[in-house]
């Protein structure tokens, strides 16, 4: 509760007709709203909106705007990810593919250039920021694959744009000189052995392409 009266210096607080302008002026104009949209809309980055994510963005150096690297319509055999037989032709175009997130989006973006910058890149971090992200509903944990390789695994389907935001090797967290790789598991529809949480014989298929090795 704001007590306007502990807000009047000594030199005027003895004047009736003073004090009571501004008792009056404060029982016409109330703050607390305004301090409720600054913390809601700005500052609170978990439910910030439209211009507040965006100073958000300019304080953690990253744009709403968003580039892909986008291959285009381009031939590549069976597990390439790439598109098969009369869907695409050889070529190694690369072209850059600007997209505007929405809050949803960008909020996560911003989460995790937050948690990249205060990391200590270690696994039990990554996998925490991981969980941070998605929830404990959904399966996602790194592996060590090789020499200084890690490998994202996501035992479900990411949006396009958790899907772009992963592939983009400046924004995914990592230990320096790191390379790493993503990958998506579709568990409700894959074939595995006993003991792997996948589906059993007549109720999957092998899984569908290979790890993305992005960096």
């Amino acid at each position: 509760m704001i007590r306007v009266d502990k807000t009047i210096i000594s030199q005027y607080a003895a004047s009736p007709t003073l004090a009571q302008m501004i008792a009056d002026w404060d029982a016409c104009i109330d703050p607390r709203p305004d301090f409720d949209n600054f913390y809601n809309i700005i500052w609170n980055i978990d439910t910030a909106k439209g211009f507040g994510l965006d100073i958000w963005g300019r304080i953690l150096g990253i744009s709403r705007l968003l580039e892909i690297n986008d291959p285009g319509a381009t031939f590549g055999f069976y597990g390439s990810l790439l598109q098969p037989f009369d869907q695409g032709t050889f070529g190694s175009h690369v072209s850059n593919t600007a997209y505007f997130l929405s809050d949803d989006a960008y909020r996560s973006l911003l989460l995790l250039k937050a948690l990249i910058n205060i990391s200590s890149g270690n696994a039990p971090t990554l996998n925490g920021i991981l969980t941070s992200l998605f929830g404990a509903g959904f399966r996602c944990y790194i592996l060590e694959v090789g020499t200084m390789r890690i490998r994202y695994v996501f035992e479900f389907t990411l949006t396009p744009y958790q899907r772009a935001l992963f592939n983009n090797p400046n924004v995914t967290p990592r230990p320096a000189g790191v390379g790493y790789e993503t990958y998506e598991i579709d568990t409700a529809h894959t074939f595995g052995f006993a003991g792997s949480g996948l589906q059993p014989f007549d109720q999957g298929t092998f899984q569908n392409g290979g790890p993305i090795d992005v960096n």
